[in-house]
């Protein structure tokens, strides 16, 4: 089971002063709407793409250790914590040296570090939980999904709150669909 911990900050993402650049806005009054729909032009953008446009922590359970983990989240930048149950039931902390991570654009994996053998897991629910970071770093975002949430956050503020993400957003956002976890 994987699940969404921390999610990525929408205005770090997309900032107020870009937004109303492209908009064209030159004044405060419409400040909080505008970050509103920026806002929520970046969350229906990763909903539809299935992985986070800026930094964000997931949080993977397993009953179930193998040889290597499949971290089933877009851009994993770090593993930022993982434990595994023994089979006395201890939580036995697996350190950073004592991993390796295999980083990709939509999967990741994680196995131990050459000559580590991990704990023997225990029957579990949790038998090994992973943190990770995934998403693009802050000031990464590729220019064409740049572009995309800007012409959707753009239909939203036209539209005030009534639209999907535009055709033209959707593809240019295409390539980076993982229809994966988010």
């Amino acid at each position: 089971m994987i699940r969404l911990d921390t999610p990525s900050v929408a205005a770090d993402i997309l900032p107020l002063a870009t937004l109303k650049a492209h908009l064209r806005v030159d004044h405060a009054t419409e400040d909080t709407l505008i970050a509103t729909y920026g806002a929520a032009a970046v969350r229906a953008m990763e909903a539809r793409l299935g992985r986070s446009l800026g930094p964000a922590t997931y949080k993977l359970t397993l009953s179930s250790v193998g040889a290597a983990i499949d971290i089933p989240v877009a851009n994993v930048s770090a593993i930022t914590g993982m434990t595994i149950v023994d089979r006395d039931g201890v939580v036995q902390t697996v350190g950073a040296d004592d991993r390796v991570l295999h980083t990709g654009d939509v999967l990741s994996i994680v196995e131990p570090a050459p000559g580590v053998t991990w704990p023997t897991a225990g029957s579990a629910w949790n038998a090994c939980e992973l943190t990770v970071t995934a998403g693009y770093p802050l000031g990464a975002l590729p220019a064409d999904l740049t572009a995309a949430l800007l012409i959707t956050a753009t239909a939203i503020y036209r539209g005030r709150g009534d639209g999907d993400i535009p055709k033209g957003a959707e593809n240019l956002a295409a390539p980076y669909r993982t229809g994966g976890w988010l």
